[in-house]
């Protein structure tokens, strides 16, 4: 066989073990069969050399070539079809020697996976036969003695008032569904129990019944029926009732009864949707409650179960070790139980697992359960439950979605990363896959938003950004292939682990200082390098990024590169440049030869005089999305910004006052859909000729603002920016104090938008200003034909310390948070 089809059978090969591991991970760990995990670990080490070893090929064959932007792993095996043509025209011999070679290698260790596989005869095994019957590790909850539970009392209270009981309610009667939301552990199931036995009294029959994963839907509907009327329905044959059966004598029993249902761990909208088919919607005041870590399961009204407060999870964790806070000795009351409360981050389930670890043990002992990541000591009941309760949402995950999860164990804990960021360097690894029409970044930002659906990060809304809490507790583990070093000398850690990095896929550095000059030229295939609040003693080392011919994701944030070097528009494949420095003056013109570059991140400590040199249409014609910091710009910067011609997203920082002539030449901002300015008004003016003009104001010039205009003008308008949906801009408190008119900035304009964000400076202004300001925004949000959202963000900038209040209006919900992500 010729090189040429042995690199075309590589790839499907490549193609038919991503189908076999997907297969292999629905089953649980604990009921796979030990031959078929090993052989299931061989393969997924074969995947990544095969995958490496096409990688090269393309890095050889492809050169200069452009190359699609926001590729995933089905463009890539079809770019290879197109590229067999090139293989015999690699100028280099050794090249074409050394990827036959590792073809070759790869072969003969497949072969001899299979004939492994063969020869134990494992081919048809996949469960463990001899795994014990697992018991549902949260059955313990539903007989949790009341004396027993801490901070309960408010949650059940709010609980039964969204039940709305009262009888002089007109909706009294009508059927009302409440959902339980909140991360595994927070205690939903205890809660649900509680309020289920306060209130069950009240009602004429009542039923608990738990669905759980992968649920027996036949044996669910059977257990309401049994919940329901035990002496009736213990001895009908209804186990040979089919569904449909179980359905019909559920909504007959309920028809002409008060009930109360409690259905319990709900995990997908379909079981549910089936469910609610058997209860009846009768009038006669029933209720029904829900619990999940599935936003999507919600219906009804949602009860977001919250942690414990502070004071309560001392409560639980001193009663767990101590017996109660009035029995712990003086000597132990200090900084490591502090530390471990805020470790379980008022996780009910958390603090009993930590106090289960730390009973018995000495104070020492109780600084290294802290400090050790995840619980180490399986042999513990409690810990075992813990970990096997907090192991159904990540197998509950499908296989993408498990992935870019792991790969939140690279950052340290109570590390803040921006969202984008995370998505770029998912995109980098291969994680998301391309759907058809839609950007490889939309994709993976749905990815992230399933994983907040599903309870696995939590958001938390913050000023103008969103923090997000790593709620995966320990299941995710580190992959050879990834190294994430903290706080400690990088080149001794580099030299330690020289010999395993021809390998390196991604290595994440935070604060760590960087004594020699370390070259990373040993990380020959790594894809993303990330360095953080790393010190390099040399700018040297920054010249040899331009040999990582693998690298997809750069990021240097507050590091000390002066410059990023020439040679970095050697990267062919480099997809994003994440750039945080104070010291970073300029951007090498090189930059405009990268093929595949769709997204630059400079903003916040990066600021650049004027708009970096690179910056040309005619080469960046992949760019995507865009965050700049620039202290003067002009019209002609801006029509650069504006022609570049995939910029879906735009988030630009400026001390200038900028104004473009006409917006709507063709070609300018035609893609864009995100567009913030961080520091600057908007203003869209109508020109006599029709044409419109476009104006960012920082608040600092004397600009007259507030477009002046007729209905009728308003009709001959063309559309500018047609496709942009969210906008962000800056009212400053000069353009308070001079009463801008903001009711005519001419959003009208922008015929596509969904949601506007404002942030307002109140500092030292006069409430009536302010709330004038608003009443105009929202009057210009009013009259928009498409009625967006409108979210008004306040802040005060009193002694460096930025007070936020924010309200919002308009007909669509507010979306999560989108900015960072906080690793607790």
């Amino acid at each position: 066989m010729g090189l040429r089809a042995e690199v075309k059978s590589l790839a499907q090969d490549l193609k038919s073990t991503h189908v076999a591991l997907c297969k292999v991970a629905q089953v649980p760990p604990d009921k796979l069969d030990p031959q078929v995990k090993h052989w299931a670990r061989d393969v997924r080490e074969a995947s990544y050399d095969m995958e490496d070893i096409l990688d090269t090929f393309l890095v050889h064959v492809d050169g200069g070539d452009h190359q699609p932007a926001n590729e995933d792993k089905a463009g890539k095996f079809e770019r290879l079809q197109e590229k067999m043509g090139k293989l015999f025209s690699l100028s280099k011999l050794k090249a074409r020697h050394d990827i036959a070679r590792a073809i070759e290698d790869i072969k003969k260790q497949v072969d001899e996976m299979t004939k492994r596989r063969e020869r134990y005869k494992v081919n048809d095994l996949t469960v463990n036969p001899s795994a014990p019957t697992s018991i549902d590790p949260r059955l313990s909850a539903l007989y949790t003695k009341e004396s027993e539970l801490v901070g309960i009392n408010g949650a059940v209270g709010e609980l039964i008032s969204m039940l709305s009981l009262q009888k002089d309610e007109v909706s009294c009667d009508k059927l009302k569904i409440v959902s339980v939301f909140g991360i595994g552990g927070l205690g939903k199931t205890t809660l649900a129990k509680e309020v289920y036995d306060k209130l069950k009294s009240d009602f004429s029959c009542g039923a608990f019944v738990t669905v759980g994963r992968n649920p027996d839907l036949k044996k669910v509907l059977r257990d309401i029926l049994i919940d329901l009327d035990k002496r009736k329905y213990t001895d009908v044959g209804i186990l040979v009732w089919d569904e449909k059966q179980l359905i019909e004598e559920l909504r007959d029993f309920l028809r002409s009864k008060r009930y109360l249902i409690v259905v319990d761990d709900v995990w997908e909208a379909k079981s549910w949707k089936i469910i609610t088919l058997a209860l009846d919607e009768n009038n006669r005041g029933s209720r029904i409650i829900i619990t999940t870590r599935n936003s999507e399961v919600t219906s009804g009204e949602v009860y977001k179960l919250k942690p414990l407060s502070d004071e309560n999870s001392k409560s639980l964790l001193y009663r767990r070790i101590f017996g109660g806070e009035d029995q712990c000795p003086d000597n132990q009351v200090d900084e490591v139980l502090d530390k471990i409360l805020k470790k379980c981050g008022g996780i009910p389930l958390a603090i009993i697992t930590m106090a289960s670890l730390l009973v018995g043990k000495s104070r020492g002992e109780w600084f290294e359960v802290c400090n050790s990541i995840g619980f180490r000591d399986k042999d513990i009941e409690q810990v075992d439950r813990t970990m096997r309760i907090l192991s159904l949402s990540y197998y509950d995950l499908p296989c993408h979605l498990r992935a870019c999860l792991m790969y939140l164990s690279a950052f340290p804990e109570d590390y803040t990363i921006n969202k984008n960021t995370l998505i770029w360097m998912w995109i980098a690894e291969d994680f998301v896959d391309k759907k058809p029409h839609i950007e490889l970044f939309e994709v993976g930002e749905g990815y992230f938003n399933d994983l907040v659906n599903r309870s696995m990060i939590q958001a938390v809304e913050s000023e103008s950004k969103g923090i997000i809490d790593d709620n995966d507790e320990g299941t995710s583990i580190s992959s050879a292939r990834r190294l994430s070093h903290q706080k400690s000398t990088l080149d001794a850690h580099l030299d330690n682990h020289n010999k395993g990095v021809p390998k390196m896929r991604s290595f994440v550095a935070y604060r760590c200082y960087n004594d020699k000059e370390v070259s990373f030229q040993s990380f020959k295939l790594l894809r993303v390098l990330d360095l953080k609040g790393v010190y390099m003693k040399s700018s040297h080392n920054a010249k040899h990024l331009g040999n990582l011919l693998h690298l997809r994701y750069l990021g240097l944030k507050l590091t000390n590169t002066f410059q990023l070097p020439k040679e970095i528009g050697s990267l062919k494949f480099l997809q994003t440049l994440d750039l945080e420095s104070y010291d970073l003056q300029e951007l090498p013109s090189s930059v405009g030869q990268l093929t595949q570059f769709v997204c630059l991140l400079a903003r916040d400590n990066c600021c650049f005089s004027r708009l970096p040199s690179c910056s040309n249409p005619s080469c960046l014609i992949n760019l995507s999305h865009l965050e700049l910091n620039i202290v003067s710009m002009d019209e002609k910067s801006m029509q650069i910004l504006a022609g570049l011609p995939e910029l879906h997203h735009l988030e630009l920082e400026t001390e200038s006052t900028v104004t473009v002539a006409n917006i709507a030449t063709d070609g300018c901002f035609q893609k864009l859909r995100v567009c913030r300015f961080y520091s600057s008004m908007v203003l869209f003016v109508l020109n006599k000729d029709s044409s419109v003009s476009f104006t960012l104001f920082d608040g600092t010039d004397g600009i007259k603002f507030g477009s002046r205009k007729k209905k009728d003008e308003c009709r001959r308008a063309p559309a500018i920016m047609p496709n942009l949906q969210e906008l962000l801009f800056k009212v400053d408190q000069f353009c308070i104090e001079h009463k801008v008119d903001y009711g005519n900035l001419g959003l009208e304009y922008l015929t596509s938008l969904k949601k506007v964000t404002v942030p307002i400076d109140s500092t030292f202004c006069k409430s009536k200003v302010v709330e004038a300001a608003e009443a105009e925004l929202r009057h210009a949000i009013d009259v928009h034909p498409n009625h967006p959202t409108l979210i008004l963000k306040r802040f005060e900038r009193v002694q460096e310390v930025w007070k936020v209040s924010t309200t919002s209006t308009g007909t669509a919900a507010a979306p999560a948070p989108t900015a960072a992500l906080n690793l607790k």
